[in-house]
């Protein structure tokens, strides 16, 4: 999965994440959880383009600082939805607070 870097302030351009089809096999149980949803979102977003609803694609979002926002949504290249996958914490994290002003979605 690519980055999504439009206008977002010391973001990286070139770092990709991997994520498995069989997200069983992947181990620790939280980013199990991140490429199950990962996975399920890349579906949804297939479908979606497919159908004609517009070009969408799930990136994700890290800065310089390794500051990170698990899953965005693109909708025609724009930010639509982002989602973080957490397993265990419930609070919203400073990340978002940082990410969110240039993530405005359409």
């Amino acid at each position: 999965m690519k980055p999504y870097y439009k206008s977002i302030v010391r973001c990286l351009k070139k770092e990709s994440k991997v994520y498995l089809w069989g997200f069983s096999e992947v181990g620790a149980p939280g980013p199990r959880l991140e490429n199950c949803i990962a996975t399920h979102l890349l579906k949804s977003c297939d479908c979606w383009t497919d159908n004609g609803h517009g070009v969408f694609d799930v990136r994700y979002v890290r800065n310089k600082e390794k500051q990170e926002l698990d899953l965005v949504i693109t909708r025609d290249g724009l930010p639509w939805l982002a989602v973080e996958a957490e397993l265990e914490d419930m609070t919203l994290s400073p990340t978002w607070a940082k990410h969110l002003p240039h993530l405005a979605p359409c």
